[in-house]
């Protein structure tokens, strides 16, 4: 009994020991097997030793059988010759716009990458330039502290009644303070008595500090604020040592999540955190991760780092009014500009290192994310770094901050 397949096609090869063309159907699930097709081939069938497709069919042996299988032979090779004809060109057709789009978008890079050298170029030759401006810097302090409408930037058991929920950056999966939780806050801030600092340095992770030899700088600041656990003692003399609180959040490298409930490696945590003293600041922005993870936090590094770091929970409400107030794009702030706003509550002046949202230095050569690994860094759902980075640009330019970019020595 004979078997149908679907006609897929031919395939026409030149075989040296006959000194002319064979041609052959073939069945796109397999090149190997014999693939009797209906009223075409019925049997008498040879396969080429050399063939791995199907079925030697002889132009001159189409007429094989009656007439009317050869008629049916003729309207399968008239119509699988059209067919591939059509392929064919529609794959022509399809590379050709598929390099046209190449092209075009190779152009496009390179202008944008002309207009970031241009742009690149004459941003360091701006950033090189500073002076503060008191007058402006005081009268921002006002505009915000009426945003902020005396929101502070942690959880306090002072400022957090029994009962409050505790939401996550995208105000997702509250939780609730029990009386367990509020126990792990501090009574009152530890900054409320202070002063402001006179000066102040955000170290950012950025790979525009390989190289720039800043750690003295850096150093010197009375107040340094660093984000995700970096390693320290190795990269000193281009990052400094000193720290005085460190952020860390569900997308920190140090933060090895286990599961959804906010469970982690414990040790990993420790052992990264071994080069740090003075305050922990957890900044809840992953959306996939439980809440209850910030307690469990706070818990392990204020029990196993025999209080040498105290954890502090950040009160989301604080960098979302200061993201409203400074109408940035994205939903939510990166850890670095998180530390930027704490910085105008408690320091006279902010410096700011490693904060960098380009693949080039100011010199236009290729750097990676990190001055300390070459791996990509991990952002929050929802961050605008390049937003964020015009903003800063904006504040040095008024004399408020100063972003510092390129070598210190």
């Amino acid at each position: 009994m004979t078997q149908t397949y679907a006609l897929w096609g031919f395939a026409t090869y030149y075989q040296p020991g006959q000194n002319k063309n064979v041609e052959y159907i073939c069945r796109p699930d397999s090149s190997n097997d014999i693939i009797p097709v209906d009223d075409v081939i019925e049997n008498d069938i040879q396969v080429p030793e050399q063939s791995n497709v199907v079925i030697n069919l002889h132009k001159q042996n189409a007429s094989h059988g009656t007439d009317k299988k050869a008629a049916d032979w003729s309207r399968v090779e008239e119509k699988s010759e059209e067919t591939l004809r059509i392929e064919h060109e529609k794959r022509i057709e399809g590379e050709k716009q598929k390099l046209h789009d190449i092209l075009d978008k190779r152009v496009q890079i390179y202008n944008q990458n002309k207009l970031l050298m241009k742009r690149l170029s004459e941003l360091g030759k701006s950033l090189s330039r500073w002076k503060m401006n008191i007058t402006r810097m005081w009268m921002l302090r006002r505009q915000l502290d009426s945003q902020l409408n005396q929101t502070y930037f942690i959880l306090t058991r002072q400022n957090t009644p029994l009962g409050e929920r505790f939401f996550n950056s995208n105000h997702q999966k509250p939780v609730q303070m029990t009386v367990v939780k509020r126990a792990l806050l501090p009574l009152t801030s530890p900054f409320s008595d202070v002063t402001r600092y006179k000066s102040c340095g955000v170290v950012g992770n950025g790979a525009i500090l390989r190289n720039s030899h800043c750690g003295v700088e850096i150093d010197s600041l009375d107040f340094i604020m660093r984000s995700d656990l970096q390693p320290i003692d190795q990269y000193k003399d281009d990052a400094g040592r000193k720290t005085n609180l460190v952020s860390i959040s569900p997308n920190t490298n140090a933060v090895k999540i286990l599961n959804i409930y906010g469970n982690f490696d414990v040790p990993f945590l420790v052992k990264a955190a071994s080069e740090y003293s003075g305050y922990v600041l957890w900044i809840p922005n992953s959306r996939n991760v439980s809440n209850n993870m910030a307690f469990k936090i706070a818990q392990h590094i204020n029990k196993q780092t025999s209080q040498r770091l105290q954890t502090l929970l950040l009160n989301v409400a604080y960098p979302e009014n200061f993201r409203r107030f400074w109408r940035l794009r994205g939903t939510v702030l990166s850890s670095s500009m998180t530390l930027i706003s704490i910085g105008f509550t408690i320091c006279e002046t902010i410096h700011v290192f490693g904060v960098w949202p380009f693949e080039f230095d100011e010199k236009m050569s290729a750097i990676p994310s990190l001055y300390s690994s070459d791996l990509p860094a991990h952002h929050g759902k929802g961050e605008n770094l390049t937003s964020e980075f015009e903003l800063l640009t904006q504040l040095h330019d008024q004399g408020i901050l100063r972003l510092h970019v390129g070598k210190c020595i």
